[in-house]
């Protein structure tokens, strides 16, 4: 289908600017993820780089998009581990605060071997928080492109109404909802959540029902990830519905993170709304072939090759 660009020509040309979560995950396998009160046998484990936004702008980055990133970390060998990985992909770590007397975030995450499902017990310390500014906002007004996520909430919406303001498009990511970050969403052109967020405010209404929920005045297409199902979307009244592509899954961990880094990455390079979400859905199952948040991020010839 020829559809026209979701970003207009002057936008695609900037870098992106990413505000949010950066984590040090410790990532275990298991045989099976465990019932309540059940033991469950360790079969492998690994301390990896994650982290909501900073695996989105890895991602981006990845596939030639200019990143820079603004999060927290505590002055702790888990901050610097953690922050290694964009350091060593040109991101920009200009706005990435080292807090002292507060560790950083930390994860435990269990992935099931075969499906590759996980769950994720986190730890943020409350002393973990971007000030208000966490960036310049001419650097905002600067990005061709800002991502947010909801872990420093006060931050994220300073930074969407500085873009707003200057005409800068803003992709909200969020999987867990509350009026503040509803507010927010539905403030944004691209609002995307995770399923688990649709379910909370669907209220035994549709898919279609929820992301209509979402839609504020400055809405271009709002979006649910799906996981093994791909993603839905809407975009005006029409519903696009995209299917995930086949592959080996290992670990699911990051595959909404990557989605959302491909979608920028999509956006950036000219793309209309379903071939945007085609290619980010690509990028999300090919993340899954390999072990944490940041295992096994696509290149453009993996993502292109698997779309034909």
């Amino acid at each position: 289908m020829d559809e026209p660009p979701l970003l207009a020509p002057d936008r695609r040309t900037g870098s992106l600017l990413g505000i949010g979560q950066i984590s040090l995950d410790r990532v275990v396998q298991v045989d099976r993820l465990p019932r309540p009160g059940e033991k469950r046998r360790v079969l492998a484990e690994q301390t990896l780089p994650g982290g909501q936004v900073a695996t989105a702008l890895l991602a981006a980055a990845r596939l030639g998009v200019r990143c820079a990133f603004a999060g927290a970390v505590g002055d702790d060998e888990a901050g610097v581990r953690a922050a290694a990985p964009l350091a060593e992909a040109g991101i920009s770590l200009e706005h990435l605060r080292r807090l002292s007397s507060v560790a950083s975030r930390e994860a435990l995450v269990l992935v099931e071997e075969g499906s590759g499902e996980r769950s994720i017990l986190e730890r943020r310390p409350g002393g973990l928080r971007l000030p208000v500014p966490p960036v310049p906002g001419a650097e905002v007004a600067a990005a061709g492109l800002l991502l947010v996520d909801c872990e420093h909430l006060e931050a994220a919406r300073w930074a969407a109404g500085e873009a707003r303001a200057a005409g800068v498009p803003v992709v909200v990511d969020a999987d867990r909802a509350s009026e503040p970050v509803l507010e927010l969403l539905r403030s944004v052109d691209f609002p995307i959540v995770s399923m688990g967020f649709a379910d909370e405010i669907s209220r035994g209404f549709s898919l279609p029902d929820a992301l209509r929920a979402l839609r504020g005045p400055r809405t271009r297409l709002a979006v649910v990830t799906c996981g093994a199902r791909g993603s839905l979307a809407l975009y005006g009244e029409r519903v696009i519905q995209t299917p995930t592509l086949e592959t080996r899954v290992v670990d699911t961990t990051g595959a909404g993170d990557v989605f959302r880094g491909a979608f920028a990455w999509a956006l950036l390079t000219g793309r209309g709304p379903s071939d945007a979400l085609e290619a980010a859905n690509a990028a999300a199952a090919l993340s899954c072939r390999g072990l944490g948040a940041q295992g096994a991020l696509p290149s453009v010839e993996e993502i292109e090759s698997r779309l034909g």
